[in-house]
C-alpha cells in the first residue's frame, strides 16, 4: 500500500527532475591573479650569480579593494668579479584539463591560462629596462586556490556540464639582463598591479549552496525569486617562500609596507599577524631573511568579516559604479550629484534598520594628491519610505579640508552618519559643494553598518 510519505518523495523527485532539466542552473567562474607576486631570481649562464648580494628590499603595497599596486626596490651589490646575469620576478600560469560531458558523453580539453600583472615595469638606477618573457615547469603547491569556469546548462531538454577535472600552476618568469662591474651596487625596482583573485556562483533551482562554494573561499550572497548570487572574498597573496626559494638568497634587511585604502579596515584579514599596525599601514621588519611559510602575505577582504556591517548586495545604486581599468566608482559632479540606495526587499523584511552610513572617495597615495583633489565640502544625506524622499529625514554634512585629509590618512572614510537607528527603503546621498565644482568626483565605496 503507497502512503502519504512515499507520495511525498515521488513528488519530490519529479519536482527536482522538472527543475534540473528546464533552464540553467549553475554558473562558477574565478576571476584574476591568484599569485600577486613572489620570490625573485638572480641567476647567470656565463658565471656564478652567488656573489650578487641582495643587502636590503622595500616592498610598498597599496591594496585596494579590487587591485593592489605593488612597487618593490631591491638593492643589490655585486662582491665578485664583472658578470653578466638574469633578473627574474615570477607570475603564475595555470594549466588545465577541461571536460564536456554531453548526454553521457565525455570530451577533454587542455587550457593553460596566464595569470599575469598588469603594467608591469622594471627599472634599473632609475631606468626602465627591458624584459622578456618565459615558461618554466616548476610547479607551485601552496595556494589552495581553484582557477577556470564550471556550468551546469540545459539546451533543449539536454544537460550540458563543464568542469575542471585536473588543475595545478607553473611558474612563468618576466625577466631582465642585468650587468655588474665588480665591487658594482645597483638598484632595482619592479612596479606592477595586481587584480585581485575572486569567484562568483550563479545559482537557479535553489541549489543547496555548501554542495558549490569553495571551501578556501567565504561568501556573501543575494536572492532574487529562484536566483542567487554568490559573491567570494577577494584574495592578495604574496609569496616569499615559493617551491623554489631554497635555493635563491637570503636577504639581510627586509621592509614591507602594506597601505589598507578601505572603507573599513574590519573587511580584511591578514597573515602573517606579527606585523605593526598604524592606522590603516601594516608592517613587517625582517633581518636575515630567509623566508618560511609562515612569512607569506595573505590578505582577504569582504563584508562578510564585519559584524557591523550590512551586507552590501542587498541594495541598488543609482547610478551604477563606473568600471575603468580595474577600478569601480561612482562618478558624480554638478549636474550629477547624488546616489539613490534602495534596499532590496527579501523575505523577512520590507526596511532595512541601521545606525552609521560611511563613504570612501577617490583613493590616494600620497598627501599631496588629496590636497589637489576635488573633495565634498557639504554633503546632504537623506532616508525616506518612498523613492521620491517625501517627508524624508535630513541631515547635512559639512566637511573641512582638515576633516577630510584626517580622514582619508587615518581611517580611509568619511562618515555621515552616526546617531539613532534608522529604518526605511531609501537612502540619497546629495553631494551640494564641491571644492572644484568643474571637476569629477570619485566614490570608491558605501558602507551601511547597523
Amino acid at each position: 500500500m503507497i502512503n502519504a510519505k512515499t507520495i511525498f518523495i515521488c513528488f519530490l523527485l519529479i519536482t527536482i527532475g522538472f527543475n534540473l532539466y528546464s533552464e540553467e542552473i549553475l554558473t562558477k567562474k574565478y576571476y584574476n591573479c591568484i599569485l600577486s607576486g613572489g620570490k625573485e631570481k638572480i641567476y647567470s649562464e656565463s658565471g656564478d650569480a652567488n656573489n650578487i648580494k641582495i643587502y636590503y628590499a622595500y616592498f610598498d603595497i597599496n591594496f585596494n579593494k579590487d587591485y593592489s599596486i605593488v612597487k618593490i626596490r631591491y638593492y643589490l651589490k655585486n662582491n665578485g668579479k664583472d658578470i653578466k646575469a638574469i633578473w627574474s620576478y615570477p607570475f603564475l600560469t595555470a594549466n588545465l584539463e577541461k571536460t564536456y560531458e554531453v548526454r553521457e558523453k565525455i570530451s577533454h580539453e587542455n587550457q593553460k591560462i596566464e595569470l599575469d600583472y598588469k603594467d608591469y615595469k622594471v627599472l634599473i638606477d632609475g631606468v626602465q629596462a627591458n624584459y622578456y618573457t618565459h615558461h618554466d615547469n616548476i610547479r607551485e603547491n601552496l595556494l589552495p586556490y581553484k582557477i577556470g569556469d564550471t556550468s551546469v546548462e540545459i539546451d533543449k531538454n539536454i544537460k550540458k556540464e563543464k568542469n575542471i577535472n585536473m588543475f595545478y600552476y607553473t611558474y612563468s618568469w618576466h625577466s631582465t639582463p642585468i650587468e655588474f662591474k665588480e665591487d658594482e651596487k645597483k638598484v632595482i625596482e619592479v612596479n606592477y598591479t595586481a587584480s585581485h583573485y575572486f569567484n562568483e556562483i550563479i545559482l537557479k533551482n535553489n541549489i543547496d549552496i555548501a554542495a558549490v562554494e569553495d571551501p578556501a573561499l567565504v561568501y556573501i550572497s543575494k536572492k532574487a525569486n529562484t536566483q542567487e548570487l554568490l559573491s567570494s572574498e577577494k584574495v592578495f597573496a604574496f609569496l616569499f617562500n615559493t617551491s623554489y626559494s631554497r635555493k635563491e638568497k637570503i636577504i639581510d634587511k627586509v621592509v614591507i609596507k602594506l597601505t589598507a585604502n578601505v572603507i573599513n579596515q574590519d573587511f580584511i584579514k591578514i597573515l602573517p599577524i606579527n606585523y605593526r599596525k598604524k592606522n590603516n599601514k601594516y608592517y613587517w621588519i625582517y633581518k636575515d631573511f630567509n623566508a618560511e611559510p609562515l612569512h607569506n602575505i595573505l590578505v582577504k577582504i569582504s563584508p562578510y568579516y564585519s559584524d557591523e556591517t550590512i551586507n552590501p548586495l542587498l541594495f541598488d545604486y543609482t547610478p551604477e559604479k563606473n568600471a575603468k581599468n580595474l577600478y569601480s566608482y561612482f562618478e558624480l559632479n554638478n549636474k550629477n550629484n547624488e546616489i539613490i540606495i534602495s534596499y532590496l526587499k527579501d523575505q523577512k523584511n520590507e526596511k532595512i534598520k541601521f545606525k552609521r552610513v560611511k563613504i570612501l572617495t577617490e583613493i590616494f597615495t600620497k598627501n599631496s594628491e588629496i590636497k589637489e583633489s576635488n573633495r565634498p565640502k557639504e554633503i546632504l544625506i537623506e532616508f525616506a519610505d518612498n523613492p521620491d524622499f517625501k517627508k524624508s529625514k535630513k541631515i547635512t554634512k559639512v566637511i573641512s579640508y582638515r576633516t577630510y585629509k584626517k580622514s582619508i590618512n587615518k581611517k580611509s572614510s568619511i562618515l555621515l552618519y552616526d546617531d539613532e537607528e534608522i529604518e526605511c527603503k531609501y537612502i540619497k546621498i546629495k553631494f551640494i559643494e564641491f571644492s572644484e565644482p568643474e571637476e569629477i568626483l570619485k566614490v570608491s565605496d558605501i558602507e551601511i553598518m547597523k
